[in-house]
C-alpha cells in the first residue's frame, strides 16, 4: 500500500457481529433532507444483493418534525419492530451541525430504549456509494466561511476496502487543492487511474470552491446532485464496515467548531486577554 493512504477493510474481515444475523436501519440527517433506510431480510444479503429500502422526506430542513415519523413509516411498511433490528446506523457528519445532532441525539434515543448498539458513519466516506469501484471520489460540501468539508477515496475492486487519499477536514479550497494533487500525482507514479470524481450538491460547494467546475476538464467527471447524502449509502457503508458500539460512546463528527461555538469561545478569550472589558 502507498505511503499516505489509509485503507479500511469491511468487517467481515475481522469477525462476524450482530449485523450478519439482523436488520439494520440507518439515518441519514446531515443534508437538506432527511432519509431513512433499511436493509430487508439478513443484512448481509442488503449488502451483496438484497435488498435496501429507503424513505426521503420532502420536506427541507425539517428534521426533528419528520425523522422520527419516517423511521415509524418504514418500519411499518416492513412489517418490522424496533426489537427485530440488529443496529440502528447514523451519518455522523460532516454536514449541517443542527442535521448531525438530531440524527445523532435519535440514534442514540432509540438505542437506549431497545438496547441496541449504535454504528457511527463518517458521512463523506458514503459518496463512494454511486460511483464505479476503483475511482476517486471526492465529496465537497460547503462548510462556509470560505472554507469546504471535502476528502478523498476509494472504494476497492471487491468493495471490500475503502482508501482514503485525502482525510476529511474542514480545509481551505486551495489547501485541499494542494493536497488532492498530491494525491493524484502520487497515483500516476503508483500507475493508477488518472483524475477524480467530484460529488457535491447542487450549487452547494460552488461559492467557497469553484474551481469545482475549473477542475473538471482534469477531473473524470463531476456529478451534480440536488441531495447526495442519503440513508442508502450510508447503510450500505455500515454492513460492510461498520463496528457496533454503545450508545454512550455516539457523538457527531463535527471535523471543527460550531458557528456558535467557535464566537463564544472567541469572546471568552478576548475577555480573559482584557478583564476590564465586558
Amino acid at each position: 500500500m502507498t505511503a499516505g493512504i489509509e485503507r479500511r477493510k469491511r468487517r467481515d474481515e475481522h469477525g462476524g457481529t450482530v449485523l450478519s444475523r439482523s436488520p439494520v436501519l440507518a439515518i441519514e440527517t446531515t443534508g437538506r433532507t432527511l432519509s431513512v433506510a433499511w436493509s430487508r431480510g439478513n443484512a448481509s444479503d442488503g449488502e451483496r444483493g438484497g435488498e435496501i429500502v429507503c424513505r426521503r422526506s420532502e420536506s427541507e430542513l425539517n428534521h426533528l418534525t419528520y425523522l422520527i415519523p419516517t423511521v415509524k413509516d418504514i418500519l411499518e411498511s416492513e412489517g418490522a419492530a424496533l426489537s427485530s433490528l440488529g443496529a440502528v446506523a447514523v451519518s455522523a457528519g460532516p454536514g449541517s451541525f443542527t442535521g448531525a445532532r438530531i440524527g445523532v441525539s435519535a440514534a442514540r434515543a432509540l438505542a437506549q430504549v431497545t438496547g441496541l448498539p449504535v454504528i457511527k458513519v463518517p458521512t463523506l466516506e458514503t459518496f463512494v456509494y454511486g460511483y464505479e469501484p476503483g475511482d476517486i471520489v471526492c465529496p465537497v460540501l460547503d462548510a462556509r466561511r470560505g472554507q469546504i468539508y471535502s476528502g478523498a477515496y476509494r472504494l476497492s475492486n471487491d468493495g471490500g476496502s475503502i482508501e482514503t487519499l485525502v482525510p476529511g477536514a474542514a480545509r481551505d479550497p486551495e489547501v485541499f487543492d494542494a493536497m488532492l494533487d498530491a494525491a493524484l500525482a502520487a497515483e500516476r507514479e503508483r500507475g493508477g487511474r488518472e483524475g477524480a470524481s467530484f460529488r457535491a450538491p447542487r450549487g452547494n460547494a460552488e461559492e467557497p470552491y469553484p474551481r469545482v467546475r475549473e477542475r473538471s476538464a482534469a477531473i473524470r467527471r463531476v456529478r451534480d446532485e440536488d441531495e447526495p447524502q442519503s440513508a442508502a449509502k450510508v447503510l450500505k457503508w455500515a454492513l460492510a464496515f461498520g463496528a457496533p458500539v454503545d450508545y454512550t460512546e455516539l457523538e457527531p463528527l463535527y471535523l471543527r467548531k460550531a458557528e456558535a461555538q467557535r464566537k463564544l469561545d472567541e469572546r471568552r478569550q478576548a475577555e480573559q486577554q482584557n478583564p476590564g472589558k465586558r
